[in-house]
């Protein structure tokens, strides 16, 4: 009798995880449908990329190298509270 009832208790906790971890992976959500691309390749998109909001000058900034001449001095180190701070 009892070594049935650790049987259901283990049985039931095997199920539940189960459940938990199919349902915490994503097999019931609900599936998206992809997005299309706004040009045929990647060499077709602009420099400033495609989205709507965005300040063009973004990639700009970006995409400066170690060698251009905007790039001068040492890069500044800050911490991850200085970034949550800027809003």
């Amino acid at each position: 009798m009892r070594l049935r009832r650790s049987f259901k208790i283990v049985l039931l906790l095997v199920v539940a995880v189960l459940i938990y971890g199919m349902v915490g992976s994503g097999v019931f959500a609900a599936k998206k449908p992809a997005k299309q691309p706004c040009r045929k390749d990647l060499a077709s998109c602009p420099d400033q990329g495609c989205g709507r909001d965005f300040d063009p000058n973004l990639n700009k900034l970006k995409d400066i190298g170690p060698t251009d001449k905007r790039a001068q001095g040492e890069p500044t180190r800050h911490t991850l509270g200085w970034m949550k701070n800027l809003d």
